[in-house]
């Protein structure tokens, strides 16, 4: 047992984190989410990504729908 902690988490299976957002908010939960993950034993297949809401709680600002189509595309193809 001590040795497989010493080893890291044992692989659980792939991720992907995302947040909706003001423009202005500091930090990213999308980081946070992914490294917790991360040390629960998920390999990562992309980067964390924002999107931009209008306002304080949206709808989603122009463009980002079609940006948040295109990274589900390519979370897809990574996922094989």
């Amino acid at each position: 047992m001590a040795r497989r902690a010493a080893q890291g988490p044992r692989p659980r299976g792939r991720a992907a984190a995302f947040e909706t957002r003001i423009w202005w908010s500091p930090g990213s939960a999308a980081a946070a989410i992914l490294r917790e993950l991360q040390s629960a034993g998920y390999s990562s297949i992309a980067k964390p990504r924002r999107f931009i809401v209008q306002g304080k709680y949206g709808p989603l600002r122009d463009g980002e729908l079609e940006r948040a189509k295109a990274w589900g595309a390519e979370l897809a193809q990574a996922m094989g």
